[in-house]
């Protein structure tokens, strides 16, 4: 049965796991082609925020998995942007 405190630690640990690698595979994906994607006129735009968006799950992520190893304390709440802004592919 599924249903000790541990299995259900588990299986949200799991899922955090496959999100962080769903992330990753777009991330790989708007990097490994870049240069066509710059190409594109409108679509730019869209790319840069989707790979941002991506990045700041990814680090989100991360996060909650060292979180819930330290038995799931609460951080502050205060919130860090990890990515500059400054509109480029870089």
């Amino acid at each position: 049965m599924i249903n000790t405190k541990v299995d259900l630690k588990n299986i949200g640990l799991a899922k955090t796991i496959f999100s962080l690698r769903q992330n990753l595979d777009v991330y790989e994906l708007i990097y490994a082609n870049q240069k066509e994607l710059c190409e594109l006129g409108g679509g730019k735009s869209y790319f840069l925020y989707a790979k941002r968006s991506a990045v700041k799950s990814i680090a989100i992520q991360i996060c909650k998995i060292y979180e819930m190893e330290k038995k799931n304390k609460k951080g502050n709440g205060q919130s860090i942007d990890i990515v500059p802004d400054d509109g480029h592919f870089s």
